[in-house]
């Protein structure tokens, strides 16, 4: 909406309220108004044309990505297992080395 339909959409307004219309036919009265100012605007055929040729020469330079491949589970699955098997050699290997350096204790 320019700037000279919405003043003359407001004074239009401002015209019905001055005259005393009744206020619950305003909403139906400013339809009308908004009506009779904003008409369908279709644009010009050379403006048309030039808008599909520069969307037509950004559709060509568009580059299309393609989806990226997912990075297999299995990797992540066989480290994790490793990992955990690491740590409970870890674990094993200080619980037997902790057993068998294990001085018995002298009995009083």
């Amino acid at each position: 909406m320019n700037k000279q339909a919405l003043i003359e959409l407001l004074a239009a307004l401002a015209n019905r309220l001055n005259r005393g219309h009744d206020e619950e036919n305003i909403p139906f009265g400013l339809a009308e108004e908004v009506r009779r100012v904003l008409k369908p605007v279709k644009p010009a055929v050379s403006f048309r044309k030039d808008l599909r040729s520069r969307l037509e020469m950004i559709a060509q330079k568009r580059v299309i990505l393609e989806p990226r491949r997912r990075r297999s589970w299995v990797f992540f699955l066989v480290a994790a297992a490793l990992g955990s098997a690491l740590s409970a050699l870890g674990f094993l290997a200080y619980f037997l080395s902790s057993r068998l350096n294990r001085r018995p204790q002298p009995t009083s």
